[in-house]
């Protein structure tokens, strides 16, 4: 994902699309960063993508 550009040749901002990303569960994330990716490029990866999206369970003291 960090390396994908858009016809701007910019690259995907990640961070930013994180922060402002609504969803709470790892596949809504995956699901929402997928189709903002596709979008970003123009509609088509030139490349695969690969997505990891983990809960981190709460501490327990």
């Amino acid at each position: 994902m960090v390396e994908a550009r858009n016809h701007e040749r910019s690259f995907y901002p990640l961070v930013e699309r994180l922060r402002a990303c609504p969803h709470h569960t790892p596949r809504a994330l995956v699901d929402h960063l997928g189709a903002d990716l596709v979008s970003f490029v123009g509609g088509h990866l030139g490349d695969d993508a690969a997505f990891v999206a983990i809960r981190r369970r709460p501490q327990h003291s």
